[in-house]
């Protein structure tokens, strides 16, 4: 396991993050103790929670863990989000001191914790001025609730407006932001991507696997509609990775300008932070280190056939070529 620093802060983190979403609703409290046993004993570091997850379940479950490993917290870097609603009250949602303020405390019960490592705001709210979500925000880093704090799902302009008003306000300015980013998802990089490298803030990916669909061999896809995505066996390895690289000899022969694949998990694995997984364990072949090697052994093999650059046009053109491949 690699490590890096969460952004412009000082604090060491792993490329790798545990995302958890799916705790308490597809992963019981069992499997998801079972994916953070394997995760830590794997080097990795950074959990990633909100207190929308599962209505606040994903949290509950994560603060039963490190209950039942006292030793855990020293090691893991915990964070959490808020912003979406966890109530039917007009003021059960947003950025507002009032609902913010709120939330962090909730979630800070429901994770058993006196303090964050990371407190991200879920997405902007155009209902609330962002001098007023900052200053709630610094006040938790001042009473020793929170230690950074992040963006997510921010917009370039979003993201250059709340630093420059925590700079010069002199409040606690973001040191990361977490948006959407996989090979089906790369607008950030026109704009966002930019913005946060000229502000120094790290880019905490999520869905780099697309929700699962880049997890599908070619057989799985289809021109009339898109098969559920399923388990990956290790022995179908050799069978994916010749898949890409032919889809890839295929859209330079019809002269399709494509997506660059080495992009997709060059950047997620060596230029930003850490892309965010959230997938059981008994799938790829039942280990992180196998998974890696997939991304890895099908980089390499697409990178043998494809140039080194190739413009963004269609998004979901590499699907549509792989389901004939």
């Amino acid at each position: 396991m690699e490590y890096r620093t969460l952004g412009r802060s000082g604090c060491s983190v792993s490329t790798l993050a545990l995302g958890t979403m799916t705790f308490g609703n597809e992963t019981d409290e069992a499997g998801s103790h079972a994916q953070l046993d394997a995760f830590v004993e794997a080097g990795g570091t950074l959990v990633d929670t909100a207190d929308v997850y599962t209505a606040g379940v994903s949290e509950q479950i994560i603060g039963s863990w490190l209950a039942g490993r006292p030793d855990a917290r020293e090691h893991v870097v915990l964070a959490t989000k808020g912003r979406f609603p966890m109530g039917d009250g007009p003021n059960d949602v947003g950025l507002s001191r009032r609902h913010l303020a709120a939330a962090l405390d909730a979630s800070l019960r429901r994770l058993g914790v006196e303090r964050l490592d990371l407190y991200q705001v879920h997405a902007y709210d155009p209902h609330t001025p962002i001098e007023e979500t900052l200053g709630v925000l610094s006040d938790a880093v001042s009473a020793g609730k929170v230690h950074y704090i992040g963006l997510s799902n921010f917009t370039g302009w979003q993201l250059q407006r709340a630093v420059d008003v925590a700079e010069h306000r002199h409040l606690s300015v973001p040191v990361m932001l977490q948006p959407q980013y996989n090979l089906l998802a790369r607008e950030i990089e026109w704009e966002i991507v930019p913005a946060a490298r000229a502000n120094g803030l790290g880019l905490l990916p999520w869905s780099p696997l697309g929700g699962g669909w880049l997890t599908v061999s070619a057989s799985d896809l289809t021109f009339t509609g898109y098969a559920a995505p399923r388990a990956l066996e290790l022995d179908e390895l050799p069978g994916i990775i010749a898949a890409f690289a032919s889809a890839a000899r295929r859209a330079l022969d019809a002269g399709f300008d494509l997506v660059e694949l080495h992009a997709a998990h060059g950047y997620l694995l060596h230029q930003f932070l850490s892309p965010l997984s959230n997938q059981r364990t008994d799938e790829y072949g039942g280990s992180l280190e196998n998974r890696i090697r997939f991304h890895r052994e099908a980089l390499d093999a697409v990178r043998a056939v494809w140039p080194e650059r190739l413009p963004l046009t269609m998004r979901m053109r590499l699907l549509l070529i792989l389901s004939d491949a």
